[in-house]
Parts: structure tokens; sequence; C-alpha cells
């Protein structure tokens, strides 16, 4: 016998096991959904039990730590009273701890289950293991949660100075928040952000998507992901930064005033909400673009500057550069503009004179 039938042979045994074993405990349970883990080392099913428990805060904090295990969903919601609380769930080698020392809340995991070989089947009385902090108040000054494969929402209306949060392949929300400075980091996870305001913003995902939506960033907003998209719609920051490698690059109704985009496969589409004038860095592989003028691009890279005619425009990496782009890229980028053309093309002598004026250079 071959070896690649030896090892069908095998493998088929192996899924034939592993479904005899989801059957045997649909069965010991009526064949309703428990909340069963199939621990694929053993081959065994077990039946987890969660315990709900709820834990009032008395002592005083300003700051929260969070760092549960790596399956476990973590929320930060709004109190209905004016007490702060913790609710999670505890299992059979799963027991969390709340603390609060040196004004930070801090809730840590003792996690003893092997949860490399164990898939969970099922739906519990409860969604899903979490942890969730009811906050009474609305001022904080940092928030840091670190997780696996759990997801992250932050769904409270907070001021707070830092966000801080860090996940493998779970999913991301805030909503709501008011910050110095917030900064996410997931593997695959996605995130999403919707109304939030911050001074400094970056958001990185290796294979997950960013989404925005009515977000400001004062100073600075990066996002970095290599095959997950990157989109945001009415959008305001100083400086905006996108780097994605194989993901597409949507901004819709942004405002800024440097744009720094740069994708390998990925199209680009940037929808600019403002009149004012627009510095821009793009670069693109084999991605499209495309802007309100209907002209495209399969590949190309470009730095410009760019000054829309009306209140709503689009541009994209592969803008060719009109007169009066290239007069005010001239006195902006080299220092120098051609004077010959400047006499000869008002729009070339247009883009020279902005340039001049809004540089304040004696020339």
């Amino acid at each position: 016998m071959s070896r690649t039938k030896k090892a069908v042979i095998v493998a088929s045994v192996m899924i034939v096991a592993g479904i005899i074993t989801i059957i045997s405990a649909f069965a010991a349970n009526g064949f309703s959904w428990p909340n069963v883990q199939i621990n694929l080392k053993n081959m065994k099913s077990e039946n987890i039990q969660y315990e709900k428990k709820t834990e009032y805060v008395k002592d005083g904090f300003k700051s929260i730590d969070i760092e549960s295990s790596s399956d476990i969903d973590v929320m930060v919601k709004k109190a209905e009273g004016d007490a702060d609380y913790v609710e999670y769930y505890d299992c059979t080698g799963l027991t969390h701890h709340v603390d609060v020392k040196d004004g930070v809340l801090k809730i840590t995991a003792d996690d003893t289950r092997n949860s490399a070989f164990n898939i969970s089947l099922g739906v519990s009385t409860v969604a899903w293991p979490s942890v969730t902090v009811y906050l009474a108040g609305t001022e904080y000054e940092d928030i840091k949660i670190v997780t696996g494969s759990g997801d992250v929402d932050v769904e409270y209306y907070l001021a707070v100075k830092n966000i801080d949060i860090v996940t493998s392949s779970g999913d991301t929300g805030i909503t709501g928040a008011n910050a110095d400075s917030i900064t996410v980091k997931a593997s695959s996870g996605c995130i999403k952000l919707d109304s939030v305001a911050t001074e400094k913003l970056n958001l990185s995902a290796n294979s997950g998507d960013l989404t925005l939506s009515d977000t400001v960033a004062a100073d600075k907003a990066e996002f970095t992901t290599k095959s997950g998209d990157i989109s945001s719609t009415n959008m305001k920051s100083d400086s905006v930064v996108c780097n994605a490698s194989s993901g597409d690059i949507t901004l819709s109704d942004s405002d800024a005033a440097v744009f720094t985009i740069e994708t390998s496969s990925g199209d680009v589409s940037v929808d600019i909400t403002s009149n004012k004038r627009f510095n821009y860095k793009t670069k693109t592989s084999s991605g499209s673009t495309s802007n309100s003028s209907g002209s495209s691009s399969n590949s190309g890279s470009s730095s410009s500057s760019y000054k829309p005619s009306s209140s709503s425009s689009k541009y994209n990496s592969s803008y060719s550069h009109d007169s009066y782009d290239s007069g005010y890229d001239d006195v902006y980028m080299d220092g120098d503009y051609d004077y010959d053309r400047y006499d000869r093309d008002s729009d070339y002598a247009d883009g020279v004179d902005d340039a001049m004026d809004e540089f304040d250079e004696d020339w």
C-alpha cells in the first residue's frame, strides 16, 4: 500500500471519529445545541459549565488594564447606575481576578485550559464567555486591553487620554471615544471605529480590514494592513497615512492637509470634501485608481499637490499633473520654476503664485 493511500485512510478515520464524537455529544444532550468543547487531542467531548459572576469595584480608579484569556470577549460599557462593576464568566480551569492598585482597575485571568486542542461547539445560555466592564464615570487616564481570539468592543462615549488595544484574531470596535491617542493592533482581526475623535490614531492589522466612519484625528491618522482593506467615511485629519500590501484603500468624504497612500496590488480611491489644497503622495504597483473625472490607471506612483475647484472632488494616485499642479510642484518641491512657461501658461503661473503665497517665499 502506498504512503498516499495510507495517509488518506488515516485522515478518513480521524474525520469519521470526529463526526461520531460530535454526534455522541449531541445525543447526550437530547440533540440540542449544548455548550460543548471537543478536545482534539483526546477526541473527547466536554460539556462546559460557565458561571456568571458580578464584582462591584469599591475603590476609585482612573485607568483600566484588562488582560483576559485568549478566547474571551472583552467589552466596555456604560453602567446603568452610579457604581462601577465587572461581569465575567469562569469555568473549570478559567478564573478571573478583579483588583484595584495604584489607581488602576486590573482584570486578569488564570487559564489552565488547553485551548490549543479544543474546539467549542454550540450555543450556551450566554452568547459567549466574556468580560464586561461597566463604568459609571466618563473620564479616564488610560484603557489597555490585551486578548487573543476574543473580540473587543468599547461601546461607551468616554474621554480618555490613551486607548491601547492588542488582539490576535479577534475583532475590535470602538464607538464614541474621545482620546488623545488611540492605538489598535491586530493580527487577523478586523478593526472598526465609529464617531471617534483623537489627536493621534494608529490602526494596524495583518489580514483584517480597517473601517472608519465619522472619525477625527486632529494630528495624524496612520493605517497599515497587509491583505485587508482600508475604508473610511467622513474622516478629518491633518495627515493621513495608508499602507496596504494587497488590500484596497477607499477614503470617502475625507479632509486632510496631507495624504500619503501606498498599496502594492490594491485599488485606491480618495474623495476630498474641502476646496483647500492637499499635498499627497501615492504609490500602487498593480492596483487601479480612479477619480471624479473618470481617469484611471492600472499602476503608477505620484507625488503632487492638488487644489479642488469645487466643494467636493476626487483624485487618485495616477492623476496627471495639469499646468497648475506643475507650477505649484516646481516651487513646493524644487524651489524654482520655469520662467518662460510662467509667462505663456496662466494655469502654470497660478500654481507658482499660490505656492509662493503659501510658503511666503521671497523670489
